[in-house]
C-alpha cells in the first residue's frame, strides 16, 4: 500500500487549522446585542459560568402590580427561557449553584416585599416568608442560608437570614438603602443614600465610613482596605473607606462587576459601558448597541453581559475604548475629544479612518436618545473634521454622548454642553 506523500499531510493540517480559526465564531467585536423572550426591562442580571445565567424584570409599579419575569440561559444568553412570571417587580437574582437561588422584589400585589428562593435551577418557586419592608434593592448571599438584603424604600433597613429566607431580621434602620457588599460572612459594607456604613461583626453593628454629601449608587471591595463607590463619578479608597480619592477622568458609571482585581465595568443609563483595567483608579467607554446598560456581570476578564432596556454580551472584553480625555488609538481608527468641551453652543469633532468605510456620526443625550445625526455616508480614508452647532438641535445643557461607527468599530466619546 502506497503511503500518501508528506506534503499532503502538511495541507491537509493547514487547512483544518485555517478553518478552526477563521470559522471557531461569528460573533462581531465589542459589544453585540441579544434576544429577550420579552421585551421588559431587566432589572438585575446574574452568571453562574460562560453558559448558565439568570435576568429578571421590572414588573410592578406603586399604582398597580404588572408581569415580571425570570429568564435562564444554558447557552451564554444565545437563547433565553421564562422560567417564572408574576405580578410583581423582581430587583436581584443570585445563584449559589446550579440549583440553589433567591430572587428579591416588591410590590407584588398582596404584600410590598417579593422573595423566591430555587432548589432546581430555577424550574420550581417557592415563596419565603416577606419582610417587613418594602421593595428588595440589594441583595447578597454568602451560602445558601446567610443572606442580607437592603430595602431602599419606605420601612428602609437591612435584613439578615440564617436560615435560607425562612426568617428575617432587621439589623439596621436606615433610610435609602441603595446596595451592600459582603467581603465574607463577617466584613460587609451598605449604602444608605449619601453615606456608607461597614460592619466587621455581620451586620450586628454598623458604623459610619464616610458621608459623601451626594447620593451613592453602587459599592464593591476588593479587600478590607481598597474599595470604589459610584456616585455619578468613580471614588476610590485604599484605607478602609476611611478617606476617598475621586477618579480625574469624566467618566459616569452606576453599578460595578469585576472579573478581577483589576479588570471591571460599571453599568451606565448610556450607549456606553465604562471600563478600567487598574481596579478603579481610571475608566474608558466602550460602545454599547443599546441605551440602557445599567446591571453589568463579569464571568471574567473577556466575558460580559450588561443589560436594562435589552441584553448586550461581549466575548472579547468590550472591543475599543476611549480613556478618560486622551485618545486609544487601535487599529487605524481614531476618535478624538471634541473642541472645546465645555461647550456653547459649537464645538468640533476631529477622527480619522486607515479604509473606505461607511461611517455614521451621531449624539445621544444622556438617556440614548438620539438628537442628532452629522455623518451617515461612505467616506474614503483620511482624516475629517464635523462642526456641532447645539444650537440648531434646541439642545439643553447637559451631557451628550457621540459615537463613530464603521464596520465592526463603534467609539464612543462624552461632550459637555454648557449654556
Amino acid at each position: 500500500m502506497n503511503k500518501p506523500p508528506m506534503r499532503k499531510y502538511i495541507l491537509l493540517i493547514i487547512s483544518i487549522l485555517f478553518f478552526a480559526f477563521t470559522l471557531q465564531s461569528d460573533k462581531p467585536m465589542g459589544w453585540f446585542q441579544q434576544t429577550r423572550p420579552v421585551n421588559d426591562f431587566i432589572n438585575n442580571i446574574f452568571f453562574l459560568d460562560s453558559l448558565t445565567g439568570w435576568a429578571v424584570t421590572a414588573g410592578g409599579n406603586i399604582s398597580g402590580p404588572d408581569t415580571g419575569y425570570v429568564f435562564k440561559t444554558t447557552n451564554g444568553g444565545e437563547n433565553w427561557t421564562i422560567k417564572f412570571r408574576g405580578l410583581e417587580d423582581l430587583n436581584a437574582v443570585q445563584f449559589l449553584n446550579q440549583n440553589t437561588g433567591y430572587i428579591g422584589g416588591g410590590f407584588n400585589g398582596t404584600s410590598f416585599i417579593s422573595f423566591l428562593k430555587t432548589t432546581n435551577g430555577g424550574d420550581n418557586w417557592i415563596r419565603l416568608n416577606s419582610a417587613p419592608g418594602t421593595n428588595v434593592n440589594g441583595m447578597k448571599f454568602i451560602n445558601s442560608d446567610t443572606g442580607w438584603f437592603c430595602d431602599i424604600y419606605g420601612f428602609g433597613g437591612l435584613y439578615r437570614t440564617n436560615n435560607g429566607g425562612v426568617n428575617w431580621q432587621l439589623q439596621a434602620s436606615l433610610s435609602e438603602m441603595k446596595n451592600l457588599f459582603f467581603l465574607s460572612i463577617d466584613t460587609g459594607f451598605v449604602i444608605s443614600a449619601k453615606k456608607i456604613y461597614k460592619t466587621v461583626n455581620g451586620g450586628s453593628n454598623w458604623f459610619l465610613l464616610h458621608d459623601f454629601g451626594f447620593q451613592l449608587g453602587d459599592v464593591y471591595f476588593f479587600n478590607s482596605n481598597v474599595g470604589i463607590v459610584s456616585a455619578g463619578r468613580f471614588y476610590r479608597t485604599t484605607d478602609g473607606g476611611s478617606n476617598w480619592t475621586m477618579n480625574q477622568e469624566d467618566v459616569v458609571g452606576i453599578n460595578f462587576t469585576f472579573a478581577s482585581d483589576s479588570i471591571g465595568w460599571a453599568g451606565l443609563n448610556s450607549y456606553a459601558i465604562p471600563r478600567t483595567r487598574d481596579g478603579g483608579k481610571s475608566w474608558a467607554y466602550q460602545g454599547s448597541p443599546i441605551g440602557n446598560n445599567t446591571c453589568i456581570f463579569a464571568i471574567d476578564s473577556l466575558k460580559v453581559w450588561a443589560a436594562g432596556n435589552g441584553i448586550v454580551h461581549t466575548s472579547d472584553g468590550g472591543g475599543l475604548t476611549t480613556i478618560g480625555m486622551q485618545e486609544e488609538l487601535i487599529n487605524s481608527y481614531k476618535l478624538s475629544q471634541n473642541y472645546p468641551n465645555p461647550f456653547n453652543p459649537v464645538t468640533r469633532i476631529d477622527y480619522t479612518i486607515r479604509n473606505t468605510f461607511f461611517i455614521s456620526l451621531k449624539i445621544y443625550n444622556l438617556n440614548g436618545k438620539e438628537v442628532a445625526v452629522l455623518v451617515k455616508s461612505k467616506q474614503s480614508a483620511g482624516s475629517y473634521n464635523v462642526i456641532f452647532d447645539a444650537a440648531k438641535y434646541n439642545l439643553s445643557s447637559g451631557i451628550y454622548f457621540y459615537i463613530l461607527e464603521m464596520d465592526n468599530f463603534k467609539e464612543t466619546r462624552k461632550m459637555i454642553l454648557l449654556k
